[in-house]
């Protein structure tokens, strides 16, 4: 990690602009819009607030959101009387969009978690920048028209596998108008705020290839690596904990302790609908340690982008404001019979259905002769 400058360099420093602050290695400024890795809060750790993220990558589909979603945060609030939020990454795949615009009206933020979803690790590490384009920017285009909200509201992106796959990703990131990536995974004991990748080198992911230049004004939300059943793991299917429901919270209490209790870097747990179907108990575990949280005068449930925006302009923790503000994004919910290859698919939409199978190079699902 780098040390900050001393006094004397900062005065010498302040001829340069403002962006030339972070792609200076040696350099810890912080300048507007940008941020270095470091473990420290950027105020003192007694007025920084625990922000944890509660984030998905499932397809929603309606069973999931029933059963699932709506239920974790419904009736939530956090310290300053607003809802808790989380973050879901949507794939195309089997996803009812009318319910991508329900969680979008109810608060939730809904980011990019490409279109296929492809479950090779190899494609997406040794992927081609325009093929990455066509999924992230693509999935984009989709949500926003088949959800019907708004492009500018999609701000972040996971990879499938946490699998990162360097400079490329990044380039195209800049190109589909990602702003975040959440896909960086750190492990236990390194325990990061957000940063941004104006400075090369600094990344410290742990799988697929790390990006080796700078990507100014693209933000990183590091996953910080639980400790599960005698593993790091980097999500809660991962961790292979079981027990009743109070055990499991138990063990989520514990794991919050430490950063709680340390320098408060943000807290992102990755569920799944997976976990809450394969583990006994999951999602009632997982309740109850949010209505433990909810006992806490300093501990907030938002979103990715909450954090982000958070760490662009800290606050201490009377000053915390997580009101999303109204969202109004209409929805006419329609059953969509279209072609996909040789197979019709069922996919829900807030709009007019598409003449066929959204999918990479037609996210509008436009007829050939129209593209």
């Amino acid at each position: 990690m780098k040390v900050c400058v001393s006094v004397a360099l900062l005065l010498a420093l302040t001829a340069f602009a403002a962006g030339q602050d972070c792609v200076q290695e040696d350099n810890c400024v912080a300048a507007e819009g940008c941020r270095c890795l470091s473990t420290a809060s950027p105020i003192a750790t007694g007025s920084t607030p625990q922000f944890v993220t509660i984030s998905f990558n499932d397809a929603i589909s309606e069973a999931n959101y029933v059963n699932y979603y709506q239920r974790l945060f419904d009736g939530r609030v956090n310290p300053d009387g607003n809802p808790a939020t989380g973050t879901f990454f949507v794939p195309h795949e089997y996803t009812d969009y009318s319910r991508v615009n329900s969680l979008y009206r109810s608060g939730q933020e809904i980011a990019v978690h490409t279109i296929s979803k492809n479950p090779s690790s190899d494609y997406w590490r040794t992927a081609e920048e325009d093929t990455l384009v066509e999924e992230f920017e693509g999935q984009r285009t989709i949500i926003s028209r088949f959800a019907n909200i708004p492009a500018s509201s999609i701000r972040g992106a996971r990879v499938p596998n946490f699998e990162l796959a360097g400079d490329t990703l990044f380039r195209a990131y800049a190109r589909a108008g990602v702003e975040y990536d959440a896909t960086i995974t750190t492990r236990a004991s390194d325990r990061y705020f957000p940063f941004t990748l104006d400075i090369p080198n600094q990344v410290p992911c742990q799988i697929g290839e790390c990006p080796a230049n700078p990507h100014p004004g693209i933000w990183a939300a590091p996953i910080i690596d639980l400790i599960g059943d005698g593993v790091e793991c980097n999500n809660l299917q991962a961790c292979r904990i079981a027990g009743t429901a109070e055990e499991i919270a138990d063990w989520l209490t514990e794991q919050f302790e430490v950063q709680y209790q340390g320098d408060r870097a943000p807290i992102n747990l990755v569920a799944s609908a997976a976990w809450f179907l394969t583990t006994q108990d999951g999602f009632d575990g997982l309740s109850l340690f949010l209505d433990r949280l909810s006992s806490y005068n300093d501990v907030f449930l938002v979103s990715n982008s909450q954090v982000i925006d958070w760490m662009n302009n800290p606050v201490p923790i009377n000053q915390v404001n997580t009101d999303v503000g109204d969202r109004l994004a209409g929805c006419t919910r329609l059953s969509c019979p279209v072609q996909k290859g040789e197979e019709i698919r069922y996919m829900v939409s807030c709009v007019q259905c598409p003449a066929v199978f959204p999918w990479l190079g037609n996210p509008l699902g436009l007829e050939e002769e129209e593209e």
